[in-house]
């Protein structure tokens, strides 16, 4: 009842709770693609390592900048921030193969981009929340949050 609650009745949280959705499901994909790429490159177990080192080192950094962000700046204003700098990093691979020029650190570059902004949403999104809904609807909007996160990693990969 209370999901119903978030969604229904509070202005705003439906439509930031699918875009939030939606872009978890877009990192996942972007995550899978990635993958797939550096494998079809490279066909090299080591080079995958390397892949997914880059995408996991740079979150311990990213998520102390995350907090020192979503603290001192307006929340929503950061996410936004966050979105279009992932879509800027996905987007520079296609122009630079389009341009004959990609090499493959700038995959491992993006990656630890990816990596580094990876907190940003998951720490700003539950603390956007009580913002979002009243009291009452509270916990369906975090059960709706981790809906979404977990969609993201079921749906993107496929």
């Amino acid at each position: 009842m209370s999901m119903r609650l978030a969604l229904g009745s509070q202005r705003g949280f439906g439509v930031f709770w699918l875009g939030f959705s939606l872009s978890m499901i877009g990192d996942a994909v972007t995550r899978t693609t990635l993958v797939w790429y550096v494998f079809d490159l490279t066909g090299s177990t080591v080079s995958l390592g390397w892949l997914s080192f880059c995408f996991t080192a740079p979150v311990i950094v990213g998520g102390m900048t995350a907090g020192w962000l979503l603290d001192r700046y307006d929340r929503r204003t950061i996410m936004v921030v966050d979105s279009a700098g992932k879509a800027l990093l996905v987007i520079s691979l296609p122009v630079l193969a389009a341009l004959g020029a990609m090499p493959q650190w700038a995959v491992y570059a993006v990656a630890g981009g990816i990596g580094f902004l990876m907190m940003i949403p998951l720490a700003g999104v539950p603390s956007l929340l009580p913002g979002l809904v009243d009291g009452e609807a509270l916990n369906g909007a975090n059960a709706l949050e981790t809906i979404g996160y977990t969609a993201g990693g079921v749906l993107g990969p496929p």
